[in-house]
């Protein structure tokens, strides 16, 4: 599902962009797309892997139980229609229907097609004793190596997250159970593994370090084979189509989804029956990365099958969105420093009302208002109280929590 951001519109409506430089970079996949590139906005090209030799992606960060297919390359993944974990021995494949990734959330993966909620995870449930998952059902997944095997997710261990997955050649040979756990990929988001080799497989960098991914992958609407960048967990993006000039879009007035593809493949489109790639030149995606910064992306290339190249201008907009505590979220002044026009916009999730208070960097309260706030986005107009020069703490309470924002007066 879905989850958009409509207070993120309200902070955007003021940047300067001539103060802004914009950057032309390109992210290359190689020969027929042969590599996944992870890329950071501020930093670049993090990691260039060969991930097409995998067979199941598995992912590690907080509760999620998600295992995808890597998909794009020819993999796929089957659920049979007898699914017991007893029938083990005598797997019936007859009429097994494939399950797919969803390309547009990284927990809704192949082997969890059939999840319902907690505590279904589609490929098993949760125990709410012990807190483990026990796999309930079988799979049979066309491997890398182009054989087929029997999969069963026989149990992810929470803490510390370790799965156990028991796999064979559809005739029972070559039956392997293996261990495969955060552990084994430190700070990465997501391990790999492949069947046919039996090897785990370190295939991207820490997860903290990337915003976007340019790979290959199924795309969820018709399953067609298609390459573009795909966002991180905790990346949120917009997009603007249909503009004059892309380069002087701000960002005002947007709301940011999770959708993980939503830069995805959009920004370009092959002319058949031989080319060449058409660029959406109308376009301009935007991109709040983890670090709480907010870039503009313009796409202005892409080499196709011969180099897997995109090319792309980015421009930094926006630094500085705060995440406070769990009931006043998304809190931010802007502009900081501070003039007349500054708003400080916050998420109010309880939708109580709210005092606000401004203390000098003595711990002098310089003001106190409450504010009678309503369920969501909420702006208060910070810049016309017209305080003196210096810098100050913001605090906004709801009666049971505090959360603090630096403000920085120099008009």
């Amino acid at each position: 599902m879905k989850k958009i951001y409509p207070f993120l519109a309200a902070i955007l409506f003021a940047v300067n962009l001539s103060a802004q430089s914009t950057i032309s970079d390109s992210a290359s996949m190689g020969a027929s797309y042969a590599n996944a590139v992870f890329y950071s906005l501020d930093n670049g090209i993090v990691g260039n892997y060969s991930i097409k030799n995998a067979d199941i992606q598995f992912r590690f960060q907080n509760r999620s139980a998600s295992l995808r297919t890597v998909d794009g390359w020819g993999n796929q993944t089957f659920l049979p229609i007898l699914n017991d974990t007893t029938q083990w021995a005598s797997l019936d494949t007859t009429g097994m229907v494939a399950v797919y990734n969803a390309d547009t959330s990284w927990d809704n993966g192949s082997f969890n097609t059939t999840s319902t909620g907690h505590p279904s995870y589609g490929w098993g449930t949760y125990n709410n004793i012990n807190h483990n998952i026990y796999g309930n059902k079988l799979f049979v997944i066309y491997t890398a190596g182009r054989t087929y095997k029997k999969v069963w997710i026989k149990m992810l261990s929470t803490v510390p997250k370790i799965y156990t997955i028991r796999y064979a050649n559809l005739d029972g040979t070559m039956d392997t159970t293996v261990d495969i756990g955060a552990p084994d990929f430190p700070g990465q988001y997501f391990g790999y593994y492949s069947f046919d080799t039996h090897t785990k497989m370190s295939a991207e960098p820490v997860g903290t370090t990337w915003d976007l991914v340019f790979r290959k992958y199924l795309r969820s609407v018709d399953h067609y084979p298609v390459t573009g960048a795909l966002s991180n967990i905790n990346v949120k993006t917009s997009a603007i189509r249909g503009l004059a000039d892309p380069y002087t879009a701000s960002g005002s007035g947007l709301t940011y989804i999770d959708d993980i593809s939503n830069i995805g493949t959009n920004w370009k489109s092959f002319t058949f029956p031989a080319g060449p790639w058409v660029i959406e030149d109308s376009a301009a995606y935007f991109v709040l990365t983890q670090q709480g910064e907010i870039w503009r992306i313009v796409f202005t290339g892409f080499g196709g099958s011969a180099t897997g190249t995109s090319y792309f201008d980015k421009t930094l907009l926006y630094t500085g969105i705060e995440s406070v505590n769990a009931n006043l979220t998304a809190a931010t002044i802007y502009p900081n420093p501070g003039a007349s026009n500054s708003v400080l916009v916050f998420n109010n999730n309880n939708g109580t009302s709210t005092q606000i208070q401004i203390f000098d960097m003595s711990g002098a309260l310089i003001n106190s208002e409450k504010m009678n706030t309503t369920k969501g986005l909420n702006q208060f107009a910070i810049g016309q109280l017209n305080l003196n020069k210096g810098m100050y703490m913001v605090q906004i309470s709801d009666g049971n929590e505090t959360s603090s924002l630096k403000y920085v007066v120099t008009y």
